[in-house]
């Protein structure tokens, strides 16, 4: 599903990812985990290609980015916040090709029903600024899963919403990955969400992807000093 090979990262000369390697299979729900500034949210948008033109990538990155859709840790910045929710859809399902209003309805509050939303006639009058963050993220994974993805790559998704809030979140991404036998790539800083929802985790630190594997494998018998520091504070906060 994503594989990369000695895959490097450069800005005006500069290696922002070095060298990485990793391979995300099929229905893996794998966590991306490193602290602040180390290089998460880059990998991510490399994979996606999303990098403006400035920066220059070597390597090999095999994927394909016409099945995989993101989420946002500001859901509102992937969506219009003073337009409601009903019209963003419609235009969001026009723009794949579903012309007949009837079937864009159905549609749509078949998706809605599906993340959890009973009182769907009043969120869809509502404009995204309107809504609670939990709200607003589950409307955000709505709308990704208009195009039937099958990787969603998501960036600190519930990093800004309350902990009931995460909780459902997480759920939900772990139902829709089961049920739909999607991959989740998950970039985070919290131990937490990588212990309890992760397949696969990996470590980054300073650019490079310092440790990779199933879950359970590395956080019983880390290998890298890093690792260990970082399951030694985690446990040392709970």
């Amino acid at each position: 599903m994503i594989d990369l090979s000695n895959c490097s990262v450069y800005f005006k000369g500069q290696a922002l990812l070095k060298s990485i390697s990793l391979s995300v299979s099929k229905g893996d729900f794998f966590c991306l985990i490193g602290e602040s500034g180390g290089g998460k949210t880059l990998l991510g948008k490399t994979i996606l290609g999303f990098l403006p033109k400035e920066f220059h990538v070597s390597g090999s990155i095999q994927s394909d980015r016409k099945k995989m859709e993101i989420i946002l840790q500001n859901p509102i910045g992937s969506m219009q916040s003073n337009v409601p929710v009903e019209t963003q859809f419609h235009h969001l399902l026009k723009s794949r090709g579903m012309k007949n209003r009837e079937e864009r309805e159905k549609e749509m509050l078949q998706i809605l029903s599906w993340v959890g939303f009973s009182d769907r006639s009043s969120l869809l009058a509502k404009r995204p600024f309107q809504l609670s963050g939990g709200m607003c993220q589950k409307v955000a994974l709505a709308m990704a899963l208009v195009s039937d993805p099958e990787i969603i790559i998501a960036d600190e998704a519930t990093s800004a919403l309350d902990e009931q809030s995460q909780e459902t979140i997480l759920n939900l991404l772990r139902r829709i990955y089961e049920k739909k036998q999607m991959t989740i790539f998950f970039i985070t800083h919290d131990l937490t969400i990588v212990k309890k929802y992760s397949t696969h985790v990996g470590i980054i630190k300073d650019g490079r992807l310092i440790e990779a594997g199933p879950t359970n494998q590395v956080l019983s018998k880390p290998k890298e000093k890093y690792t260990k520091e970082l399951i030694e504070i985690f446990e040392g906060k709970y």
